[in-house]
């Protein structure tokens, strides 16, 4: 619903400029620059986010596999970070928030990154109830981000 709420507000100003009076832009952060480095976060993180996913191919859950997973991927992006689709998802809530500098993209970024640490936390768990020592060892070598 988050991401939803975050794509529909980029199309509402795609289609009604006015639509900005709302969000509590920040006029003095509006540089080009910023933009396009917020762009290129955003493009980049998505990236890393697909990436991740398509790695994990048959693998990849939305939420709790409940009694798995039973094998540990520790190939692909997930050789340099525990979490990588994670971390797109927080370079691109970092992007956006560049792209778009106002309350409601702080509040984005703030509620995001609060979201993904609950959920790579509460996933970690998991993953040492499930694997146990593969994991812990998994853990010990390999950053939970970068």
């Amino acid at each position: 619903m988050f991401r939803v709420t975050i794509w529909a507000v980029c199309v509402l100003r795609a289609v009604d400029p006015a639509f900005d009076a709302y969000l509590g832009l920040w006029p003095a952060f509006q540089y080009p620059a910023l933009i396009l480095l917020g762009v290129s976060f955003l493009t980049a993180g998505f990236g890393l986010t697909l990436v991740s996913h398509f790695a994990l191919g048959r693998h990849w859950r939305s939420g709790f596999d409940r009694e798995g997973p039973r094998v540990l991927l520790d190939t692909g992006p997930y050789r340099f970070s525990r979490n990588p689709a994670f971390l797109g998802v927080i370079i691109a809530q970092v992007g956006f928030w560049l792209a778009l500098p106002s309350w409601f993209s702080t509040l984005c970024l703030i509620v995001g990154a609060l979201a993904v640490y609950r959920q790579t936390l509460s996933e970690e768990m998991h993953l040492d109830a499930t694997i146990g020592g593969a994991y812990v060892e998994y853990k010990r070598q390999v950053p939970r981000w970068i």
